[in-house]
């Protein structure tokens, strides 16, 4: 109804300064449109348009359009002022509609021009023509400029709101990880975190991992999977094997790659991407200290590549987990280890036992 309001005083007060002065050479033409355009007033004021069918939609569009043809029938021939009044419901579908019905609506504005030219005889002379050709270019444009003023408003909000999204996430993400001395933990949150960080919201299947690398071997140490169906368990492999991976690992620089490319994945990795039915990847080296200790990654399926925006989220995300992780490695090693002989103490005699099979 907010929405509808601003639009029938618009027609309201549009129709009485088209009328003005009051003048009408078929009466009953004007009588039938005010009573018109009194009812739909109403209809649209009072009815709840939502549980009517789509099509319904355009019904008030083509009761305003049948309203003014009427008027203009009462005046006797296309008034100007009255004729400009089809622009309301151009302007209001153009704001809240879709395109097709901004087309519908500027489509009907014609129709009903054409049908009262046609009536009053203005046709016959010809003059009606060039402002009719006229009124169309301009309905049509006004149209398109309201249509791309919303969309730039709806990508703006769209935006605003994923950046809030985003920023929560980071914020929850460094609370979670510096309330941790556990590695294993913040391993677990840094990648859960990667995932909803980085790949979009609507996404589907968000996925993360974190590969930990010693002696060119990457084992993956924590794993994060939205399905929870297509998790990579146990898996290490030679870094050599990906070439790119190699490479970061090296220079510790960001890495993207397209996982459905031969020239970056082996044989056997490609028969896992392919049951995973991954396509892209983003990685970045995560440090611990001055030497580079893993990899954090995040995987899609969505076929899109990662852009230079999440790389620099990524990036962020990456140092906190850095700081995190040595923190916690930190405290670890302190908790097991005697201070004066610097020996493993009972606390990691009991750790290592638990790791021992029966």
């Amino acid at each position: 109804m907010t929405r509808v309001r601003p639009f029938a005083l618009a027609g309201t007060a549009g129709v009485a300064a088209g009328l003005a002065p009051f003048r009408p050479v078929g009466p009953a033409w004007t009588i039938t449109g005010l009573v018109a355009a009194n009812l739909l007033i109403a209809a649209c004021l009072f009815l709840d348009w939502k549980r009517f069918p789509f099509g319904a939609s355009m019904l008030p569009t083509i009761g305003c359009s049948v309203v003014i043809g009427c008027l203009m029938m009462g005046q006797g021939g296309v008034d100007p002022a009255l004729a400009a009044l089809l622009l309301i419901p151009i302007v209001w579908n153009a704001l809240y509609g879709r395109a097709r019905e901004t087309v519908t609506a500027v489509v009907v504005g014609l129709v009903a021009v054409g049908c009262v030219a046609a009536a009053t005889g203005v046709f016959v002379e010809g003059s009606v023509f060039r402002p009719l050709g006229v009124w169309a270019i301009v309905a049509a444009l006004i149209g398109q400029s309201v249509q791309a003023v919303k969309r730039e408003l709806m990508a703006a909000l769209a935006q605003r709101d994923e950046i809030i999204r985003q920023d929560a996430i980071l914020d929850l993400a460094a609370t979670e990880l510096y309330s941790s001395l556990n590695p294993a933990e913040v391993l677990s949150v840094g990648v859960t975190a990667a995932a909803n960080l980085i790949s979009a919201e609507e996404e589907a299947d968000k996925r993360a991992q974190f590969f930990y690398v010693d002696d060119g071997v990457a084992t993956l140490a924590a794993e994060y999977d939205e399905d929870s169906r297509h998790q990579l368990g146990d898996l290490s492999f030679p870094v050599r094997l990906i070439p790119i991976l190699e490479e970061a690992m090296r220079t510790g620089e960001p890495f993207r790659i397209a996982l459905d490319d031969e020239t970056h994945v082996d044989a056997a990795a490609q028969e896992v991407v392919n049951r995973l039915g991954l396509t892209n990847a983003l990685g970045i080296a995560v440090r611990v200290g001055e030497a580079i200790s893993g990899v954090l990654s995040v995987t899609s399926r969505e076929g899109r590549p990662f852009t230079d925006k999440q790389v620099e989220r990524l990036s962020a995300l990456v140092s906190i987990i850095e700081l995190a992780l040595s923190r916690a490695l930190t405290h670890a090693a302190e908790a097991t280890t005697d201070d004066m002989t610097g020996l493993s103490n009972r606390r990691e005699f009991k750790q290592r036992l638990r790791t021992i099979p029966r």
